[in-house]
């Protein structure tokens, strides 16, 4: 009777098949993990892209960025606010996150916490109001040089950076709350010819002197502060009302305040 004998693997040919397949894993590997890091990139950059929206859409309700320590999850959560700003929150202002959002929101593709700097210093200083960041691929943190956000030295690290700036929302508050600020001015103006001087507060225009778009929130800017007002004696009553513009520091007129007057002399 014949047999047939089943040989195994000798031993050379096992190191020549293991030789084999961990060629193959070296050369693999590395496109492997490209791929997958060029995927959170782009997932990263994604998450920043929403984030500078989210920030852009909350500064205008809020007329304010969130402080370093509300952080990111302001744009999730409410958190501590209250009265009007609570009123005015109208998150969230993130939706594309699954999963703990106030956890997620702070972190970016590759689970590392996003850098959030309330007040950066910048360079140039007209850059952003604040800056975002991921710590990238090698999820160290090479910016900011010395304290300072270079926007030329983005490019040199892989870290990805987004400078948030409320420039585009600022322009159109100005103009809303110039608007408004002449609005007032004209109430003053017909306060002073009915009455003989100018109202001792804003409240005293009432709606009387003001339309009824006024009722609410008559005397508040785009940035959400009061607007203010003085009267000057001497040769004629002039009547100043401004407001504090984006900082939201009383600059009594100067620097980015908005202002109008009344003169008394030219009524």
């Amino acid at each position: 009777m014949n047999r047939t004998t089943n040989k195994g693997f000798s031993l050379i040919e096992v190191i020549i098949a293991v030789a084999i397949i961990a060629i193959m894993a070296g050369a693999i590997a590395p496109a492997v993990v490209k791929q997958i890091n060029d995927q959170r990139i782009q997932a990263t950059l994604g998450e920043l892209a929403g984030i500078n929206d989210g920030l852009l859409a909350l500064y205008a309700d809020l007329g304010r960025f969130p402080t370093q320590a509300e952080g990111l999850n302001l744009l999730v959560t409410s958190g501590a606010l209250s009265g009007l700003e609570l009123d005015k929150w109208e998150g969230p202002y993130v939706t594309e996150i699954s999963g703990d959002v106030s956890a997620e929101i702070t972190r970016d593709a590759f689970g590392k916490a996003y850098v959030y700097d309330a007040s950066p210093t910048t360079d140039p200083t007209s850059a952003g109001n604040l800056v975002v960041a991921s710590s990238g691929i090698n999820q160290t943190a090479e910016m900011p040089d010395e304290a300072t956000w270079v926007v030329d030295h983005v490019s040199l690290y892989d870290d990805l950076v987004i400078f948030v700036s409320s420039g585009k929302v600022d322009r159109n508050n100005q103009d809303t709350s110039f608007s408004e600020l002449n609005a007032i001015a004209a109430a003053a103006r017909s306060h002073y010819l009915w009455e003989g001087d100018f109202p001792t507060s804003l409240s005293d225009l009432g709606a009387i002197y003001l339309d009824s778009g006024f009722e609410d929130e008559a005397f508040r800017d785009q940035w959400q502060s009061d607007y203010l007002m003085a009267v000057s004696g001497g040769g004629s009553a002039v009547m100043t009302i401004w407001s504090c513009g984006p900082d939201r520091i009383d600059d009594t007129g100067s620097d980015d305040d908005l202002l109008v007057q009344v003169d008394s002399a030219e009524l």
